[in-house]
């Protein structure tokens, strides 16, 4: 063989092997089993029950739906038939119609070419195609603005749809959209009356086939051939096109009207039978083209991985997460199509509200198509769901599945390490640490109320109510002096215009009824030399009634979290604020370098807020980030999370916390200590299924090794809860029996202080609200006791670096109570015992009968077995050898 011929055959061997390579590609999914991606299996069959009993309805003939989670295809079924007068049964390869879903594969393309430079999003269309400059409002008025590839992508050009466009078209004596090319049509439209301003409206309109020719601009190639070279080939979706080919008529979907009779599906924009057999002239960015599961499903993951798949790349990160993000402004939300409590992204639908009627995620994505087609991605809960049917009028089955994938998802699984990283001080709460227990239970540790309780309360003309207080009160060190920003409301109607002595449940009952015109909050601030008497300073900042004689910072802010970082470098950012608004709870985040005079909001659109409650932020050391703690809504309230590297652009909030509708996670404050994250958790307690009367709020304790997994202690035993009284009759009830709302408490080497807003009344009605404060020993969150009181707790420890020469501990010892420790090396043999502990102590130096010196502090590995009888033991530190 020739040297020429040998290099011919490699080459030739290299393209097979591409080309196989292409193919299997095409043909593959990542799959997994439901439970390894958080799934229950047995929830998500219920898909499968659904289909087959639509089915036997006849409201379909047959079914594909596929689902995954973290990327990984977990639901994949084919139900009832593709051709009934064929008797072929449906398959997961079957072809359909996607019509609308053709959209989103359309924004893509033009999005890319944005990301390229020969497209621009706020640029006018008319300099891609100078025809559009003639466009013209109903009435010939002329536009105020011209419509941008903005416009296209999000629907509000002004356009109105396929129908409406053909008809005006056919009106002027011009060429029906399926007899016209994309340029054609395009460049017809001055005969098309815009029916509102670009801009002023949304319209789901005409204008991705506008789209599809800019594509053609900007790529200067036939819309199908831009489409198969760059989306198309590269993700391997092998069955996407402008038509189906002889070889895979058969794979090809009937579609069916009621009673499961044939319908002859259209064209979009045009009427009468079509068959997709031939490429047609009109290449319908709107609604074109025909796929499969398994390509759609490859398209979605390539948006869920944020514009990748395979190692394929078609869009940057940041241009997905674009995509997915509502750009209607305030005045255009909701939109008018179904369901409710949606925006619209640069391509897809996008929710944005929670609606108790349809279940749903904050920050889903979705679209669907007329013959019987939807998708939807949950950027939060990591999912894609894809359902294809054949039929028209559609049916519902997306959103009947919609509940059931949401319902299969299972609680956060446990991300817990086997050993916590090396550090100074362990708390015994940390499941991390202990390898096992005997006769041991970990119990939360005891709150003790100050006597001086209530702090301050409601009092100035300002303060008409403060709700929930949300105080965030700090012990600033270099000052000497504690610091309180707390949230109130300035202006409440439905207080104020109520008198002071009906201000009750028994002459004005329905409180939540009452509608006020207005309602304003602020933050008001108070300083304290003991953390006990409270100073509300004259600051003249703001005005309220026409004076500055008050201790206002900012009108507006709800919820508002503040924070002293002496790590950030710049003075100017020295204090943080991480809070909602009250409009559109969009939350935002201000600076201030004394923590009085704060900077204008910065708005932060990619953290979805769910609602008016306490908002907490601190900084990880671990994760070398910021954490912010807010609410999320879904159907109940939950508690979601979010980060950040620069304290501005944030990432997506998720859920990391949930209860139910009868005990719902209403807010949380965190703060770290120990190498841990404690959670103090807003627990809303409903007593009655339905309907608010009755509801209080107490505070349970939860911790987390890396401020995402949460771990709830005693679950359902509040840790700070309200003081009791015998008598339930509204003003004279303790200053917190209704609800407590806590500060992120401040932890001091012997005590930890826990400042908290109090009301005396049930969350929904008439309740006045104060400052409290609560105490906790050092370390005391939470410890291990005796379950049988007759015999001693035993608590073996996970194997641990011995930092210095100095074990100490700390636990509560009652009369006749003792603790023991042994040192053990990793096998278990005993290396030291201590003397026996008899009094309560706070990092107290274990006292050992014989010693073992350790040659440096970072020495060898060791284990703790503790024995506890009479006592509760929270945990163990090091300290160095002076």
């Amino acid at each position: 063989m020739t040297v020429r011929a040998m290099k011919l055959s490699v080459r030739l061997l290299t393209i097979l092997l591409v080309l196989v390579a292409s193919t299997a590609n095409s043909q593959s999914l990542p799959t997994a089993s439901p439970e390894s991606v958080g799934v229950d299996s047995a929830k998500l069959a219920e898909i499968d029950q659904v289909v087959k009993r639509y089915i036997a309805e006849k409201r379909f003939s047959g079914a594909v739906t596929i689902v995954a989670r973290r990327g990984k295809v977990i639901h994949f079924e084919a139900r009832g038939s593709r051709n009934l007068a064929a008797k072929l049964p449906m398959e997961k390869d079957t072809i359909f119609r996607i019509y609308s879903m053709t959209k989103a594969i359309i924004s893509v393309a033009a999005l890319m070419l944005c990301e390229e430079g020969k497209l621009e999003l706020d640029a006018p269309s008319s300099r891609f195609v100078p025809e559009l400059k003639k466009v013209r409002v109903r009435g010939g008025e002329k536009p105020r603005r011209e419509m941008t590839v903005r416009d296209l992508l999000r629907h509000t050009s002004g356009l109105p749809n396929n129908v409406t466009t053909d008809r005006a078209l056919r009106r002027a004596g011009l060429p029906p959209l399926h007899e016209s090319t994309l340029e054609e049509m395009t460049k017809r439209l001055e005969h098309v009356p815009l029916i509102y301003h670009p801009g002023e409206g949304w319209h789901y309109s005409f204008a991705t086939e506008v789209l599809a020719y800019l594509v053609e601009v900007g790529s200067g190639q036939r819309l199908d051939r831009f489409l198969q070279k760059r989306i198309f080939t590269p993700l391997g979706m092998k069955d996407t096109a402008f038509l189906v080919p002889k070889e895979k008529r058969h794979r090809f979907a009937e579609v069916y009207g009621r009673d499961l009779r044939r319908v002859d599906a259209p064209q979009p924009g045009t009427s009468g039978r079509y068959t997709f057999e031939t490429m047609p002239k009109f290449l319908s960015g709107g609604g074109g083209l025909c796929s499969t599961a398994t390509d759609y499903m490859r398209f979605c993951l390539m948006l869920h991985h944020l514009g990748e798949l395979d190692g394929v790349r078609l869009l940057k990160k940041e241009t997905v997460e674009e995509m997915r993000r509502n750009h209607l402004p305030k005045q255009l939300i909701p939109i008018s199509r179904p369901p409710k409590g949606r925006g619209f992204g640069l391509g897809f639908a996008v929710r944005v509200e929670r609606v108790d009627s349809e279940p749903s995620s904050i920050g889903e994505y979705e679209w669907l198509g007329g013959a019987g087609t939807e998708f939807w991605l949950s950027p939060r809960d990591e999912l894609v769901v894809i359902t294809l049917t054949q039929a028209m009028p559609m049916s519902d089955l997306g959103s009947r599945l919609k509940p059931i994938v949401y319902g299969s998802l299972l609680p956060e699984e446990s991300s817990i390490s086997p050993a916590p990283p090396s550090r100074d001080r362990y708390l015994l709460l940390d499941s991390r640490i202990v390898e096992s227990t005997d006769n041991a239970k970990l119990t939360i540790g005891s709150i003790e109320k100050s006597e001086h309780n209530p702090l301050f309360r409601e009092e100035k003309p300002w303060e008409p109510r403060y709700d929930n207080v949300y105080a965030n009160v700090i012990w600033d060190a270099e000052e000497k002096i504690y610091k309180c920003w707390y949230n109130g409301f300035v202006v409440d109607e439905r207080t104020t215009s109520t008198p002071p002595e009906k201000r009750n449940p028994y002459d004005r009952p329905d409180y939540m009824g009452i509608r006020p015109n207005r309602r304003e909050e602020a933050i008001a601030y108070a300083t304290s030399k003991d953390g006990l008497s409270w100073e509300k300073l004259e600051l003249g900042f703001v005005d309220f009634e026409g004076s500055k004689k008050n201790n206002l910072l900012v009108r507006g802010p709800s919820g508002t979290g503040v924070f002293k970082d002496l790590r950030d470098p710049d003075p100017a950012r020295r204090y943080k604020m991480f809070f909602s608004g009250t409009t559109n709870n969009i939350q935002r985040v201000s600076f201030s370098p004394d923590g009085l005079r704060w900077s204008k909001p910065i708005l932060c659109p990619e953290i979805e807020a769910g609602g008016d409650t306490h908002n907490c932020a601190l900084w990880s050391p671990e994760l070398g980030r910021y954490v912010g703690i807010m609410r999320l809504w879904e159907g109940h309230r939950v508690v979601g999370r979010t980060d950040t590297e620069n304290f501005v652009r944030w990432t997506k909030s998720k859920a990391i916390l949930r209860g139910d509708k009868r005990n719902q996670t209403h807010d949380m404050v965190i703060a770290r200590t120990g190498g841990i994250y404690i959670g103090l958790v807003g627990i809303m307690k409903y007593p009655e299924p339905t309907g608010r009367r009755g509801v209080r709020q107490h505070v349970e304790l939860a911790w987390s090794p890396d401020s995402i997994t949460w771990h709830r202690v005693q679950k359902g035993t509040p840790f700070i809860g309200p003081t009791s009284t015998k008598n339930t009759r509204y003003g004279t009830m303790p200053y917190d029996w209704g609800c407590i709302f806590p500060s992120s408490p401040i932890i001091g080497d012997n005590e930890i202080r826990i400042y908290y807003g109090a009301s005396d009344w049930y969350f929904f009605d008439w309740r006045k609200g104060s400052l409290a404060l609560a105490k906790l020993r050092a370390d005391g969150w939470a410890g291990y006791e005796p379950e049988d009181g007759s015999r001693p707790a035993k608590i073996l420890t996970k194997p641990f670096t011995w930092r210095g020469h100095r074990l100490r501990i700390s636990a509560d010892v009652s009369a006749g109570g003792w603790v023991e420790v042994d040192l053990l090396d990793t096998k278990g043999k005993a290396l030291a015992r201590s003397e026996r502990i008899s009094s309560t102590v706070t990092d107290a130096p274990v006292p050992w009968k014989e010693f073992l010196a350790t040659d440096s502090p970072q020495g060898p590995i060791h284990r703790l077995a503790i024995r506890a009888k009479g006592a509760k033991v929270y945990s163990f530190s090091f300290l160095e050898t002076k």
